[in-house]
């Protein structure tokens, strides 16, 4: 870690609450501090879902959660089965429900939550189109599915650095 600076770790104590948005800014200042030093940023670690939010400019939606009501859910899902909070999710907001896994019931009680608060379908809140960190500024995110040509890229430019 002493041969190049590492960004966004140990920011948090475990048991605080930190979310998406969060991430989301704390990641575009420090990618922008990296370009403006004229260094590739290379996205490691953590959720999968956080990077791609940086990535893809997700818009996160401006719900603030709702404990009581996230916990009244996960009681009915407890008593009823899953398929229940899906049924209503279909109901109150079809896009979303055809959009998330009826398994995922993080993802099915977040939906349920932004509609409870804000009255807004839960896909609208997302864009992923739309790219804030395009291809030319060059963000090389680093997973398991491309950590060997990711190295071998990061690799090639520490040699090609070296040697001019």
């Amino acid at each position: 870690m002493a041969q190049a600076p590492h960004h966004l770790i140990d920011i948090i104590y475990p048991d605080a609450n930190f979310n998406l948005a969060q991430y989301q800014q704390m990641g575009y200042a420090v990618i922008a501090e990296i370009h403006r030093r004229n260094n590739l940023p290379l996205l490691v670690g953590g959720s999968g879902l956080y990077i791609r939010a940086v990535l893809e400019d997700w818009q996160v939606p401006e719900a603030a959660p709702d404990i009581d009501y996230r916990r009244q859910l996960e009681e009915k899902a407890a008593a009823a089965g899953p398929d229940v909070l899906q049924q209503e999710l279909m109901r109150i907001d079809p896009a979303a429900a055809e959009n998330i896994d009826p398994r995922n019931i993080r993802r099915v009680i977040r939906a349920l939550e932004v509609h409870h608060r804000t009255v807004t379908s839960f896909p609208s809140c997302r864009s992923k189109i739309r790219r804030r960190i395009t291809p030319s500024q060059s963000a090389l995110p680093l997973t398991e599915k491309n950590s060997t040509a990711a190295r071998m890229h990061v690799s090639t430019k520490c040699y090609t650095g070296i040697g001019r």
